[in-house]
């Protein structure tokens, strides 16, 4: 069968020594096929023992797939499957069928459709003998090798992987403790300088409270002096005094402050001196003579 008795497909060839198609006498063609798929074309590569290439194309587009290499029975029946895999992975409206004449035959019948409609008739021959297989199985064995070095060099890189992950993890976990410990230390610090703030609110409060408390009796002292007679010896002058202080007292009218003298037992709030009592308002039948003052104002001129 000469190569322009396709149906419905303008075949090329690479030079005018390979016009002709192999004989079916002739056992010249082996593979691997070179099968090329992109819309309507379809491209078929093929070489013979003396290394001289048959070339059947419909526009020249490029190669673009090869049959895998675990095509290795030489049978039509697997070159069916790896050139229909290799045409549905571009385009699932074209499809290439094999045909084997007989059981016996080395000739293949390659058939191209596209969308149920043939496009192209091509005799192709496979060639099985135990020097293709030879060949064949050097092929294989390069190729298991070289997959075998892509698996252990994947294998490498996926160990080194690994570790990267595992010190990854280990130095993030680390990061972890280190961000707790430094949260928990600048929540102590927070809490210490709170605490602080607190204890110096509180001695500012107690200054204050300490200051008021001296300038009144300050005050109550300045007046007690300013009203004050002059002194007499003995009782009466220790009366005249608690009067005095009593009436600084009560002018300042602070509550206060006259408590706290209340407290300490020198003024009753008021100068007055109650009906049957002696002149400093004092019952000396409770006292049994004794006379106790805690807070006495003497002019610095007078002495007891």
């Amino acid at each position: 069968m000469e190569m322009n008795t396709y149906f419905g497909w303008s075949a090329q060839v690479c030079s005018a020594a390979d016009t002709q198609t192999p004989t079916g006498s002739a056992k010249g063609y082996v593979w691997p096929l070179l099968v090329q798929v992109q819309g309507l074309n379809v491209d078929v590569w093929t070489r013979d023992v003396s290394g001289a290439s048959w070339h059947a194309q419909t526009t020249g587009a490029q190669m673009l797939a090869q049959t895998p290499n675990r095509v290795y029975q030489y049978t039509p029946e697997s070159v069916v499957c790896e050139l229909v895999s290799a045409v549905q992975e571009n385009d699932p409206l074209l499809s290439v069928n094999v045909q084997q004449e007989s059981e016996s035959s080395d000739q293949v019948r390659l058939t191209a459709s596209y969308n149920g409609s043939r496009i192209a008739l091509i005799d192709l021959y496979v060639d099985n003998t135990d020097s293709f297989k030879q060949m064949w199985d050097a092929t294989q064995e390069a190729t298991k090798d070289r997959r075998r070095s892509a698996d252990q060099e994947r294998s490498g890189l996926e160990t080194q992987s690994q570790e990267l992950r595992c010190e990854i993890k280990k130095r993030d976990t680390k990061l972890q403790e280190l961000l707790l410990a430094m949260k928990q230390h600048n929540d102590d610090k927070k809490r210490r300088i709170e605490e602080l703030e607190t204890l110096v609110r509180d001695l500012q409060r107690r200054n204050e409270e300490l200051e008021l408390r001296g300038r009144d009796l300050q005050r109550i002292s300045t007046v007690a002096k300013l009203e004050s007679p002059p002194r007499e010896k003995g009782q009466k002058a220790k009366s005249q005094d608690k009067s005095a202080v009593a009436s600084a007292a009560s002018r300042f009218k602070e509550p206060r402050v006259a408590a706290r003298l209340d407290s300490a037992g020198q003024v009753e709030g008021s100068s007055k001196v109650k009906p049957g009592l002696p002149e400093d308002g004092r019952d000396r039948s409770k006292t049994s003579g004794k006379v106790s003052s805690t807070v006495r104002f003497l002019p610095s001129s007078d002495s007891d």
